[in-house]
């Protein structure tokens, strides 16, 4: 099955999720919008109990996004399972050509593949947050591979903050675990991983405990490339 060729003025190109919601077994592509070119995860939809919508066994690719999320975007708070897919060939204009994370957003990965996407920074993904927020992957299963960053993190950009500014940081807290790195390429800086603050690597991360840090764990960055630093 396919959803392509759609478009929408403001949020989620080919697919609005408002709900929990399953996609699994189809093709997104081709799809244009502000915020989430192929899909957007806007609203969980549930108060109690597990809201997290999924997506397997699904190819994302060739979408685009004018702002951020040329694949997928998950707006504040929202819950999203990825397993068994590839988020291939979208491009942002300004964040996340293939996943765009925002504030309090917990999302959970296995064998997934993120590749060629493109965007001004986080070509890959790009989590940007002023509150907690999560990206768990399933070890050894998840790459983030050939992606571009115009300006910054070719492969993943992390900004906690409360803004834009690569300064501008607030109290979250960003843990990210077990993801592979690799052959990404930024144009100025962090050819693979770009962080705007604080750094606390750890073997086996436990509660976040610290305001203003992103925690990495079992992550392995190699053979990425950037024309300026990192």
């Amino acid at each position: 099955s396919r959803v392509d060729d759609n478009s929408a003025t403001s949020m989620g190109g080919n697919v609005a999720m408002y709900v929990r919601t399953q996609l699994s077994g189809i093709s997104i592509g081709n799809g244009i919008s502000r915020y989430g070119g192929g899909i957007a995860k806007i609203w969980d939809g549930c108060k109690t109990g597990d809201c997290s919508s999924v997506v397997a066994d699904v190819t994302v690719r060739n979408n685009r996004a004018e702002i951020d999320g040329g694949g997928i975007y998950c707006a504040k708070t929202t819950k999203i399972i990825v397993s068994n897919s590839t988020i291939l060939q979208n491009i942002a204009t300004k964040k996340g050509g293939g996943i765009m994370l925002e504030s309090q957003t917990i999302t959970n990965m296995s064998t997934v593949r993120i590749a060629e996407n493109v965007a001004g920074v986080g070509g890959g993904i790009a989590l940007i947050t002023n509150e907690t927020a999560v990206l768990v992957a399933e070890k050894d299963t998840v790459t983030i591979e050939h992606n571009l960053g115009n300006t910054k993190g070719g492969g993943l950009y992390l900004h906690q903050g409360t803004g834009t500014r690569d300064l501008d940081w607030g109290s979250g807290r960003i843990l990210i675990t077990n993801v592979h790195i690799k052959l990404n390429t930024a144009k100025e800086d962090g050819g693979g991983l770009f962080v705007s603050t604080d750094v606390t690597i750890r073997d086996d991360p436990e509660i976040l405990q610290f305001d203003n840090t992103i925690e990495l764990s079992g992550i392995k960055v190699f053979n990425n490339s950037a024309d300026r630093d990192g």
